[in-house]
């Protein structure tokens, strides 16, 4: 039987971004082996804590048992449209009419990144990591409420379609 999990996660998407190689007052020389050192004191605070606010959603929407084999997510980005745009604009967004080109928040690969380790850190979908995901499908869209929808599917190898395996 084909298990689909879906949650949703209020509040604005927030992309991961990368640790900055300065500290404090005094430069630091950031070397692949020392980085790890400095990746937590380095992390935005916000981006810790929407982390930890994802990874809590889950686990309230955890299956019986963590998924054994391989997992489709798919995840909508909803931003919060501005203040600023006319009325008719704003229903046909608030209506989910409006697909707009986003391109200030972050590009898709940060936005699941984040995603992906924060559902790593709930300990309860995979059994050997985010390495478990075999497909990822993202989208950004602007909507009355920001949030974050996700639906993680186990993929089952005998339901694959044929198409697939050319």
């Amino acid at each position: 039987m084909v298990q689909t999990i879906w949650f949703k996660v209020i509040g604005q998407p927030v992309a991961w971004t990368r640790p900055t190689p300065f500290l404090a007052a005094k430069r630091v020389v950031v070397t692949p082996a020392t980085l790890m050192k400095f990746v937590r004191v380095l992390t935005s605070k916000r981006m810790r804590l929407k982390r930890a606010e994802i990874a809590a959603v889950a686990k309230l929407h955890a299956p019986p048992e963590p998924f054994q084999g391989a997992v489709s997510v798919s995840l909508r980005f909803v931003f919060k449209m501005p203040t600023n745009w006319p009325v008719a604009k704003r229903k046909k967004a608030a209506d989910g009419w409006l697909f707009r080109s986003i391109t200030k928040h972050g590009d898709n690969d940060n936005l699941e990144k984040l995603f992906n380790d924060a559902l790593e850190d709930s300990l309860v979908f995979f059994t050997t990591g985010d390495q478990q995901i075999q497909t990822l499908s993202s989208t950004r869209w602007y909507g009355a409420e920001a949030a974050t929808y996700v639906a993680i599917t186990e993929i089952v190898e005998d339901r694959i379609p044929p198409w697939a395996w050319k």
